[in-house]
Protein backbone atom coordinates (compact mmCIF):
# COMPACT_ATOMS: atom_id res chain seq x y z
CA UNK A 1 0.00 0.00 0.00
CA UNK A 2 2.80 2.54 0.71
CA UNK A 3 4.13 1.98 -2.84
CA UNK A 4 0.80 2.90 -4.43
CA UNK A 5 0.35 5.89 -2.11
CA UNK A 6 3.76 7.23 -3.09
CA UNK A 7 3.16 6.75 -6.81
CA UNK A 8 -0.16 8.60 -6.91
CA UNK A 9 0.50 11.20 -4.19
CA UNK A 10 1.09 14.09 -6.61
CA UNK A 11 -1.15 12.67 -9.38
CA UNK A 12 1.77 12.48 -11.84
CA UNK A 13 1.18 8.74 -12.14
CA UNK A 14 -1.88 6.58 -12.39
CA UNK A 15 -1.65 3.01 -11.07
CA UNK A 16 -3.33 -0.18 -12.20
CA UNK A 17 -2.94 -2.83 -9.53
CA UNK A 18 -3.57 -6.55 -9.47
CA UNK A 19 -5.86 -7.89 -6.77
CA UNK A 20 -7.67 -11.14 -6.11
CA UNK A 21 -10.71 -9.23 -4.87
CA UNK A 22 -11.40 -5.62 -5.89
CA UNK A 23 -14.12 -5.37 -3.19
CA UNK A 24 -11.72 -6.14 -0.32
CA UNK A 25 -11.11 -3.36 2.25
CA UNK A 26 -7.47 -2.95 1.20
CA UNK A 27 -8.30 -2.71 -2.48
CA UNK A 28 -11.06 -0.21 -1.74
CA UNK A 29 -8.69 1.88 0.39
CA UNK A 30 -6.26 2.08 -2.53
CA UNK A 31 -9.01 2.97 -5.01
CA UNK A 32 -10.04 5.81 -2.70
CA UNK A 33 -6.61 7.43 -3.24
CA UNK A 34 -7.58 8.40 -6.78
CA UNK A 35 -5.67 7.69 -10.00
CA UNK A 36 -5.93 3.98 -9.10
CA UNK A 37 -7.71 1.20 -10.94
CA UNK A 38 -7.80 -2.53 -10.20
CA UNK A 39 -7.51 -5.70 -12.24
CA UNK A 40 -8.82 -8.91 -10.69
CA UNK A 41 -6.85 -12.10 -11.19
CA UNK A 42 -3.60 -13.87 -10.41
CA UNK A 43 -0.01 -13.01 -11.29
CA UNK A 44 0.29 -16.66 -12.35
CA UNK A 45 -1.91 -16.07 -15.42
CA UNK A 46 -0.32 -14.82 -18.63
CA UNK A 47 -3.55 -13.31 -19.94
CA UNK A 48 -3.95 -11.28 -16.76
CA UNK A 49 -0.34 -10.09 -16.92
CA UNK A 50 -0.76 -9.01 -20.54
CA UNK A 51 -3.97 -7.14 -19.76
CA UNK A 52 -2.33 -5.48 -16.77
CA UNK A 53 0.82 -4.43 -18.62
CA UNK A 54 -0.90 -3.26 -21.79
CA UNK A 55 -1.05 0.55 -22.14
CA UNK A 56 1.19 1.03 -19.08
CA UNK A 57 4.65 2.61 -19.08
CA UNK A 58 6.16 0.92 -16.04
CA UNK A 59 5.83 -2.18 -13.89
CA UNK A 60 6.60 -2.79 -10.25
CA UNK A 61 6.56 -6.58 -9.84
CA UNK A 62 6.62 -7.84 -6.27
CA UNK A 63 5.85 -11.57 -5.96
CA UNK A 64 5.01 -12.92 -2.50
CA UNK A 65 7.73 -15.55 -2.54
CA UNK A 66 7.15 -16.42 1.10
CA UNK A 67 3.77 -17.89 0.11
CA UNK A 68 4.40 -18.96 -3.48
CA UNK A 69 7.76 -20.67 -2.95
CA UNK A 70 11.00 -20.50 -4.92
CA UNK A 71 9.85 -22.52 -7.94
CA UNK A 72 6.81 -20.34 -8.59
CA UNK A 73 8.76 -17.12 -8.07
CA UNK A 74 11.45 -18.31 -10.48
CA UNK A 75 9.04 -19.11 -13.31
CA UNK A 76 6.78 -16.08 -12.97
CA UNK A 77 9.61 -13.62 -12.46
CA UNK A 78 10.97 -14.78 -15.82
CA UNK A 79 7.62 -14.69 -17.58
CA UNK A 80 6.61 -11.31 -16.15
CA UNK A 81 9.89 -9.81 -17.39
CA UNK A 82 9.50 -11.38 -20.85
CA UNK A 83 5.85 -10.35 -21.19
CA UNK A 84 6.71 -6.82 -20.05
CA UNK A 85 9.11 -6.49 -22.98
CA UNK A 86 6.54 -7.95 -25.37
CA UNK A 87 3.85 -5.53 -24.22
CA UNK A 88 6.07 -2.46 -24.63
CA UNK A 89 6.78 -1.64 -20.97
CA UNK A 90 9.39 1.12 -20.72
CA UNK A 91 10.71 0.38 -17.23
CA UNK A 92 10.51 -2.77 -15.09
CA UNK A 93 11.20 -2.72 -11.34
CA UNK A 94 11.54 -6.09 -9.62
CA UNK A 95 10.85 -6.32 -5.87
CA UNK A 96 13.89 -8.05 -4.39
CA UNK A 97 15.45 -9.42 -1.21
CA UNK A 98 19.10 -10.18 -0.50
CA UNK A 99 20.52 -13.37 -2.02
CA UNK A 100 21.43 -14.73 1.41
CA UNK A 101 22.85 -18.07 0.27
CA UNK A 102 25.27 -16.35 -2.12
CA UNK A 103 26.23 -13.65 0.38
CA UNK A 104 27.01 -16.34 2.97
CA UNK A 105 29.50 -17.96 0.59
CA UNK A 106 26.98 -20.65 -0.37
CA UNK A 107 26.73 -22.01 3.15
CA UNK A 108 23.36 -23.78 3.28
CA UNK A 109 23.07 -23.19 7.02
CA UNK A 110 21.99 -19.69 6.03
CA UNK A 111 19.75 -20.64 3.12
CA UNK A 112 16.52 -18.59 3.24
CA UNK A 113 14.07 -19.67 0.57
CA UNK A 114 11.95 -16.55 0.12
CA UNK A 115 15.10 -14.37 0.09
CA UNK A 116 17.17 -16.56 -2.21
CA UNK A 117 14.28 -17.05 -4.63
CA UNK A 118 14.13 -13.29 -5.17
CA UNK A 119 17.88 -12.71 -5.10
CA UNK A 120 18.51 -15.22 -7.90
CA UNK A 121 15.86 -13.67 -10.11
CA UNK A 122 17.02 -10.12 -9.43
CA UNK A 123 20.43 -11.07 -10.79
CA UNK A 124 18.73 -12.72 -13.76
CA UNK A 125 16.69 -9.59 -14.54
CA UNK A 126 19.74 -7.32 -14.49
CA UNK A 127 21.80 -9.80 -16.52
CA UNK A 128 19.10 -10.14 -19.17
CA UNK A 129 18.72 -6.40 -19.42
CA UNK A 130 22.34 -5.97 -20.45
CA UNK A 131 21.10 -7.14 -23.87
CA UNK A 132 17.53 -5.83 -23.65
CA UNK A 133 18.18 -2.33 -22.32
CA UNK A 134 17.40 -0.74 -25.66
CA UNK A 135 13.84 -2.07 -25.39
CA UNK A 136 13.13 -1.71 -21.67
CA UNK A 137 14.88 -0.25 -18.65
CA UNK A 138 15.10 -2.40 -15.52
CA UNK A 139 16.06 -2.13 -11.88
CA UNK A 140 15.66 -4.20 -8.75
CA UNK A 141 14.41 -2.76 -5.48
CA UNK A 142 15.94 -4.54 -2.48
CA UNK A 143 14.26 -4.25 0.90
CA UNK A 144 14.40 -6.33 4.08
CA UNK A 145 12.64 -6.90 7.42
CA UNK A 146 10.18 -4.12 8.20
CA UNK A 147 10.58 -2.03 11.34
CA UNK A 148 6.88 -2.60 11.91
CA UNK A 149 7.69 -6.28 12.57
CA UNK A 150 9.46 -5.50 15.85
CA UNK A 151 6.11 -4.53 17.40
CA UNK A 152 3.85 -6.88 15.41
CA UNK A 153 2.56 -10.31 16.46
CA UNK A 154 3.73 -13.61 14.94
CA UNK A 155 7.07 -12.37 13.57
CA UNK A 156 10.63 -13.49 14.46
CA UNK A 157 11.08 -10.14 16.25
CA UNK A 158 7.84 -10.13 18.25
CA UNK A 159 8.65 -8.89 21.76
CA UNK A 160 7.41 -10.25 25.05
CA UNK A 161 7.03 -8.61 28.44
CA UNK A 162 9.34 -10.13 31.04
CA UNK A 163 9.18 -8.78 34.59
CA UNK A 164 7.51 -5.63 33.29
CA UNK A 165 10.17 -5.06 30.62
CA UNK A 166 9.57 -5.24 26.86
CA UNK A 167 12.07 -7.85 25.65
CA UNK A 168 13.23 -8.87 22.18
CA UNK A 169 14.96 -12.24 21.91
CA UNK A 170 16.48 -12.97 18.52
CA UNK A 171 19.31 -15.52 18.03
CA UNK A 172 21.77 -13.15 16.36
CA UNK A 173 24.83 -13.48 18.58
CA UNK A 174 26.84 -10.37 17.74
CA UNK A 175 24.96 -9.82 14.50
CA UNK A 176 22.67 -6.99 13.43
CA UNK A 177 19.68 -6.59 11.15
CA UNK A 178 19.10 -3.71 8.69
CA UNK A 179 15.42 -2.81 9.05
CA UNK A 180 13.42 -0.81 6.52
CA UNK A 181 10.41 1.45 6.92
CA UNK A 182 7.44 0.54 4.74
CA UNK A 183 6.56 4.17 4.19
CA UNK A 184 10.03 4.89 2.81
CA UNK A 185 9.77 2.05 0.30
CA UNK A 186 7.38 4.06 -1.86
CA UNK A 187 9.98 6.78 -2.44
CA UNK A 188 12.67 4.32 -3.52
CA UNK A 189 10.39 2.39 -5.86
CA UNK A 190 9.29 5.62 -7.49
CA UNK A 191 12.88 6.86 -7.82
CA UNK A 192 13.92 4.57 -10.73
CA UNK A 193 10.35 4.53 -12.00
CA UNK A 194 10.53 8.15 -13.15
CA UNK A 195 10.04 7.03 -16.73
CA UNK A 196 10.57 10.35 -18.48
CA UNK A 197 14.00 11.18 -17.01
CA UNK A 198 17.18 9.23 -17.55
CA UNK A 199 15.82 5.85 -18.59
CA UNK A 200 19.22 4.66 -19.85
CA UNK A 201 21.04 5.96 -16.79
CA UNK A 202 18.82 3.94 -14.49
CA UNK A 203 19.10 0.64 -16.32
CA UNK A 204 22.02 -0.58 -14.22
CA UNK A 205 21.25 1.29 -11.01
CA UNK A 206 19.12 -0.53 -8.49
CA UNK A 207 18.10 1.17 -5.24
CA UNK A 208 18.11 -0.62 -1.91
CA UNK A 209 15.91 0.73 0.85
CA UNK A 210 18.47 -0.43 3.40
CA UNK A 211 21.43 1.71 2.36
CA UNK A 212 20.21 5.34 2.23
CA UNK A 213 18.71 5.16 5.72
CA UNK A 214 20.17 2.17 7.50
CA UNK A 215 18.65 1.44 10.85
CA UNK A 216 20.63 -1.38 12.41
CA UNK A 217 19.04 -3.01 15.42
CA UNK A 218 21.88 -4.54 17.42
CA UNK A 219 20.41 -6.82 19.99
CA UNK A 220 23.23 -6.30 22.49
CA UNK A 221 22.25 -2.69 23.17
CA UNK A 222 20.06 -1.77 26.12
CA UNK A 223 17.77 1.16 26.74
CA UNK A 224 15.68 2.06 29.81
CA UNK A 225 12.60 -0.15 29.90
CA UNK A 226 13.74 -2.18 26.87
CA UNK A 227 15.70 -5.41 27.01
CA UNK A 228 17.40 -7.08 24.06
CA UNK A 229 18.29 -10.77 24.18
CA UNK A 230 20.62 -12.83 22.02
CA UNK A 231 18.52 -15.89 21.95
CA UNK A 232 2.43 8.04 -16.33
CA UNK A 233 0.52 4.90 -15.78
CA UNK A 234 2.24 2.21 -13.85
CA UNK A 235 1.06 -1.35 -13.40
CA UNK A 236 1.87 -2.80 -10.02
CA UNK A 237 1.53 -6.26 -8.55
CA UNK A 238 1.77 -6.22 -4.78
CA UNK A 239 1.18 -9.59 -3.21
CA UNK A 240 -0.48 -8.21 -0.09
CA UNK A 241 -3.43 -6.70 -1.93
CA UNK A 242 -6.15 -9.34 -1.95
Amino acid sequence: MPIVRALVADKKYSVRLLTRDSTSPRAQALLALGNVSTLEGSFADEDVLREGFRSCDGVFMNIDGFNTGEKTETYWAIRSYEIAIEEGIKFFVYGNLDYVLKKSGYDSRFRTGHYDGKGRMAEWVLFQNQKNGDRMGAAVFTSGPYMDMVISPLTPMTPSVEDGVVTWRVPLGKGAIPHVDLEDCGFYVRWPSTIQSGRTAWTSKSPSSTWPMQIWLRHSRRSPGIRHGTSTPIWTHIGAVH
